[in-house]
């Protein structure tokens, strides 16, 4: 691992550890390898007692293979409004030129007064895969807030100072994520935005407003982790992530169900679509359709009913913090996940059973609503 201190540190051999500058111990190393939790747990968190009465911010960026996008990504982040106070970047195994373009940044922000006093650590290059690298390199913040930064995107000028305003105006949010404008490789604008991709309706977006976000992602994930950011302490209900779950779905619904999710409809990013994507944005054509419809749903009802009932495992492990009225709703959504795993083979028996759930509008609170009934209506089940 490599700290390192702001414009007067000492070289990177000899980085002040950060256990110097800031004081009270960092909440969980439960993502880090062990070699990495034992150098870890000497360090001391970045909190807002140690400057003022502002949250102090992180970035929690994963990177691999990244030097063609890391480099634009990471100046817009040290020409913030509210610059970050540490960013915490974790390679997953690079072997192009990653680590030489995020050093030539570290020493672009060192040379302004305004980015110089960022902590930088860079966790070892080694290889954790897509969750396991993104688990540690949370692990590994210390600030009050965690954004998470994709190596490819662009952080627009005011998103730590908005994503700030929101947490520091509202001491109960535990999540934030939300829209984004769509640009290409170039970082031109693709005239598109991430909430009309995802068809977000003005229903989902008001049971945000009423604090009730679960209702939305107990149906479907609009979670997208380029977006997100939160309250560190949420890292303690949250982690271990299950492999079952992708790590930002898990941590938004997760804190839906402890009440504390929120949605800015503004774009804070430009979210890059390009060839390289691990994930990305784009609309399936009819045929892609037709061939979803027909494919064999075995596998996908099974781990539907597996995340649900881990969902429900993890929110049982929470006790009252989460309220009774959302731990029934997870139970109800696992119930409905159980039976759809449990129906006939043959789709003249299936119908029955079918129909009858979407009667009682179980496909319209947990699932997709007609697009589920037609899928369990007509998918092959084998």
């Amino acid at each position: 691992m490599l700290a390192v201190g702001p414009a007067t540190s000492p070289s990177p051999r000899e980085a002040t550890p950060l256990s110097r500058r800031h004081g009270s111990p960092i909440m969980s190393t439960s993502g880090l390898s062990a070699a990495d939790r034992a150098r870890f747990e000497g360090r001391t968190r970045v909190t807002a007692q140690h400057h003022g009465r502002h949250l102090t911010m992180a970035v929690a960026m994963r990177v691999y293979n990244s030097e063609r996008f890391v480099g634009d990504h990471l100046r817009s982040l040290i020409t913030q409004s509210v610059v970050p106070d540490e960013i915490v970047i974790g390679d997953d195994g690079s072997t192009d030129g990653t680590r030489a373009v995020i050093e030539t940044v570290r020493s672009e922000a060192a040379a302004r007064p305004e980015s110089a006093g960022i902590v930088w650590t860079l966790l070892p290059s080694e290889h954790h895969g897509i969750a396991g690298n993104i688990e540690r390199t949370m692990a590994a913040c210390t600030a009050d807030i965690v954004v998470v930064c994709d190596h490819d995107d662009i952080s627009y000028p005011d998103r730590f100072e908005r994503i700030r305003d929101a947490f520091e105006s509202r001491p109960a949010l535990l999540f934030v994520h939300g829209d984004a404008d769509l640009i290409d490789e170039t970082g031109a604008s693709m005239g598109a935005r991430l909430a009309a991709t995802q068809a977000v309706s003005e229903w989902e977006r008001g049971r945000y407003r009423a604090g009730e976000a679960l209702d939305v992602l107990i149906r479907r994930n609009i979670v997208t982790g380029a977006t997100a950011a939160f309250r560190r302490e949420l890292l303690q209900s949250a982690t271990p992530f299950p492999r079952s779950w992708v790590y930002d779905e898990w941590l938004g619904i997760v804190a839906a169900g402890l009440g504390g999710t929120d949605y800015l409809d503004d774009p804070t990013i430009g979210y890059r679509q390009h060839s390289s994507n691990k994930t990305g944005v784009r609309r399936r054509g009819v045929r892609e359709r037709m061939a979803l419809l027909l494919a064999p749903g075995a596998a996908r009802n099974e781990r539907l009913r597996t995340r649900a009932e881990v969902l429900v495992s993890r929110f049982e492990s929470l006790g009252d913090r989460v309220p009774p009225a959302r731990l029934a709703l997870a139970q109800q959504k696992r119930d409905h996940e159980r039976a759809r795993n449990a129906f006939p083979v043959n789709r003249l028996r299936r119908a029955i059973p079918v129909l009858r759930a979407a009667s009682t509008g179980a496909y319209g609170r947990f699932a997709r609503g007609r697009k589920d009934v037609l899928l369990d209506l007509v998918q092959p089940i084998r």
